[in-house]
C-alpha cells in the first residue's frame, strides 16, 4: 500500500520543531478525524492542515497545539 509523506509541526516550546512521518491511506484517515494526536508521550490537538504537491509528491503538513 502506498505511503503520503506526512510532517507534524509541534507547537512552540515543545523539544522538537518538526517529524516527518510516512502513513498509509487509512493511517492517514484515522489521524484526520480524531480530536487529539499523540506523538512523543504527549497529547495535542490539531490545529490546521495543509495539503500540497510538491515535485517529489504529496505532502500533508499536520500543526499540531497543545491540548487544553
Amino acid at each position: 500500500m502506498e505511503t503520503l509523506k506526512v510532517m507534524l509541526v509541534y507547537p512552540s516550546g515543545f523539544n522538537i520543531e518538526t517529524k516527518d512521518i510516512q502513513l498509509n491511506q487509512t493511517e492517514l484517515i484515522g489521524m484526520m478525524l480524531s480530536n487529539k494526536v499523540g506523538s512523543e508521550g504527549n497529547y495535542f490537538t490539531i490545529k490546521d492542515k495543509i495539503y500540497e504537491d510538491t515535485k517529489d509528491g504529496y505532502v500533508i503538513t499536520i500543526i499540531l497545539e497543545n491540548q487544553n
